[in-house]
């Protein structure tokens, strides 16, 4: 349930590992002063490492970014959920980099810099379908982004979450019909948000808990969580039946248009407060089925994370 992860800490390579395993890097913003740094990259080793001279905090700082599943299991489409043996796995490969880095702490003391947080809806046949139906949903406060049929994206600046076809991503890799539901936090900052804390969060500090929780409180923004996606026969045969022809039928058409349009053009459309179209949307719900509406023969099962 962990994918890349990114971390932060003090070390400094001695001059003779920067010499012979690093590549240096230098840029110049205009107005100030040039800003140097080191990196270690190799397409055979699933890690990468940067070392800045001076970070933002003032302070020299080492970057490691790695594949927990890649460095567990050799690829990364397999989920990680025993993290304990993951951070051992991690420290070997660190300690088997020794020439190249300096001494350094276990990974699961290190500050998270970056963290995926993924799982694995297996749904087989089904997962375009899904990820058509997911397209149609709008994130507060994000932006929604389809690429092509196997792919959806809702973005902020630092946080994105991602529904996409592992199998195609891997390129024929990993088994057919994972439906692979991704949450990558870019910053520190967002990470101490997302888990309610002050100080940095460490691999140490993650449990299977908590990335179900994040997962899970991903869904329930998104309004999907333990919700079906019902095809159109089936929402409207349950807007009728919670309530009666004509405020069902007033709903199930809200629910029709949304599939095609903006909230606010909803609101344009029909004439409608925000605040009234949010509550009917709500209601919606409520009924046990997303907005978003499947064009599969059938209604698709609601997505859940089960450890």
């Amino acid at each position: 349930m962990i994918d890349t992860v990114r971390l932060s800490t003090t070390g400094q390579p001695t001059k003779h590992q920067l010499r012979w395993h690093w590549r240096k890097r230098e840029d110049t913003p205009a107005g100030k002063s040039t800003h140097v740094e080191y990196y270690f990259n190799r397409e055979d080793i699933p890690l990468k490492a940067t070392y800045r001279l001076e970070s933002r905090q003032g302070i020299d700082q080492l970057l490691l970014e790695m594949s927990l599943p890649k460095v567990c299991f050799g690829n990364n489409w397999q989920m990680i959920t025993d993290i304990d043996h993951a951070v051992e796995e991690a420290d070997k490969l660190v300690e088997c980099l020794r020439e190249i880095l300096p001494p350094l702490p276990s990974i699961g003391e290190m500050s998270l810099s970056r963290i995926d947080v993924c799982y694995n809806y297996s749904v087989d046949a089904l997962l375009p379908y899904y990820i058509q139906a997911l397209s149609r949903l709008d994130y507060p406060h994000r932006t929604t982004v389809r690429f092509n049929a196997q792919t959806v994206e809702f973005r902020a600046k630092a946080t994105k979450s991602k529904f996409y076809d592992k199998y195609a991503e891997t390129r024929g890799q990993s088994p057919v019909g994972l439906l692979r539901h991704e949450i990558t936090f870019h910053r520190a900052r967002e990470i101490k948000k997302a888990l309610g804390k002050e100080s940095p969060v460490t691999l140490n500090d993650l449990n299977m808990e908590i990335l179900q929780y994040l997962l899970e409180r991903d869904l329930q923004r998104l309004g999907v969580l333990h919700k079906t996606f019902a095809t159109v026969n089936t929402a409207a045969s349950r807007m009728i039946a919670t309530f009666g022809p004509n405020r069902g039928g007033y709903r199930f058409t809200i629910l029709n248009l949304y599939q095609h349009l903006e909230r606010d053009q909803l609101c344009y459309e029909l004439n409608l407060e925000r605040n009234t179209l949010n509550r009917l949307l709500s209601e919606i719900r409520k009924t046990g089925i997303s907005l978003a509406l499947s064009d599969a023969q059938d209604s698709l099962p609601p997505l859940e994370v089960n450890l």
